[in-house]
């Protein structure tokens, strides 16, 4: 899903940057996709009811974010907040899960959630590709440590565990054989006929 999103918001940003007027002002985008990282940062890992308060305004001061920037994202959060922007629509959320081959129920939207803001914070922060014309390649971008989705969490949303039948003569690691399964006939090998398990 990561890697979905992740490829749409860039083609997005791009076309965006590529239908830039003659007055268009690269410094100015640069911020504003700045303030968005951070923006989109916060939603992920708070929630909606995210917040720039003063401990995280502390620490972006420490990371070397200047004061008007703070008070830009801090604006922009209470914005789409206000706006109901700060999560996404069930349905699109729902229609990403089925596409990677999930079911939409309550946990998967959850993470869907937070894997769509993630996504756009990481496609926001390349805006080097965008303006510098730093090409870098999507699948190498993805394939940085950065920038991979959380695999524990996906794998085990879309995948069952299936359960393991040891060989003949071993103990049952998850459950004892039914009835059914030990009257089965087993051909053995060598041609001798077949008996029950």
């Amino acid at each position: 899903m990561f890697r979905v999103v992740f490829t749409r918001r860039l083609d997005k940003l791009e076309a965006v940057a590529a239908r830039a007027e003659d007055d268009f002002d690269p410094e100015k985008n640069r911020r504003s996709e700045r303030v968005m990282v951070h923006v989109y940062r916060l939603l992920e890992t708070r929630g909606r009811a995210a917040a720039v308060d003063e401990r995280t305004a502390a620490q972006m001061a420490a990371q070397g974010i200047a004061q008007d920037e703070i008070a830009e994202i801090a604006f922009m959060l209470d914005l789409m907040q206000r706006r109901n922007l700060a999560v996404e629509k069930r349905e699109r959320l729902a229609a990403l899960v089925e596409e990677v081959g999930g079911e939409p129920n309550p946990m998967n939207l959850a993470l869907a959630q937070e894997t769509v803001y993630r996504a756009f914070a990481e496609a926001n922060f390349l805006s080097e590709r965008r303006h510098d014309g730093v090409r870098v390649e999507i699948e190498k971008t993805i394939a940085d440590d950065a920038l991979q989705p959380r695999p524990t969490r996906w794998d085990n949303v879309r995948r069952r565990r299936k359960p393991t039948f040891p060989k003949r003569g071993a103990l049952w690691i998850n459950r004892p054989p039914t009835i059914r399964a030990m009257l089965r006939p087993t051909k053995i090998p060598g041609g001798r006929g077949a008996c029950g398990i």
